[in-house]
């Protein structure tokens, strides 16, 4: 069985290479990726479907992990990502929203969950509305920091 810690740091090192097919790799064929705004994406071919559209969108984008906690082929991971929107956008309806060139700051969780050596399951949780308003595709919320 596969290190979840270490497996999740792995992760990050390929996602932040943009290494499309090695992250993809490490995905059950069955996998399930869950993300805000987007819901369950299943199956190698719609999950790289994502992370293309994902790289596409913000190619500067680069995650940290903050701090790990591991429960046996579980781990719960608090991140944090910066980015600049240069790409469109892509949405669940399959349209996109040409991209605005503004930076975006924003922390996370993620549970992952181990099945063998593969990712069975990838749950994201972030603040989607406050990417939203630093891209300027939303008006911020009353009493927001700025920035």
């Amino acid at each position: 069985m596969a290190d979840p810690k270490e497996m999740w740091r792995r992760f990050v090192d390929l996602r932040n290479g943009k290494d499309i097919n090695a992250v993809v790799a490490l995905y059950a064929d069955d996998g399930v990726l869950e993300f805000p705004g987007r819901g369950q994406i299943k199956g190698r071919e719609a999950i790289t479907s994502f992370y293309q559209g994902n790289f596409t969108a913000h190619p500067d984008a680069t995650m940290t992990l903050v701090t790990q906690a591991v429960s046996g082929q579980t781990i719960i991971t608090e991140w944090n990502e910066t980015g600049t929107n240069t790409g469109p956008l892509a949405r669940a309806d399959g349209t996109s929203i040409p991209a605005t060139g503004k930076r975006f700051t924003v922390n996370g969780v993620a549970v992952l969950e181990v099945e063998g050596e593969l990712i069975k399951s990838n749950r994201v949780y972030f603040n989607l509305m406050s990417v939203l308003a630093q891209l300027g595709l939303m008006p911020a919320p009353a009493g927001a920091k700025s920035g």
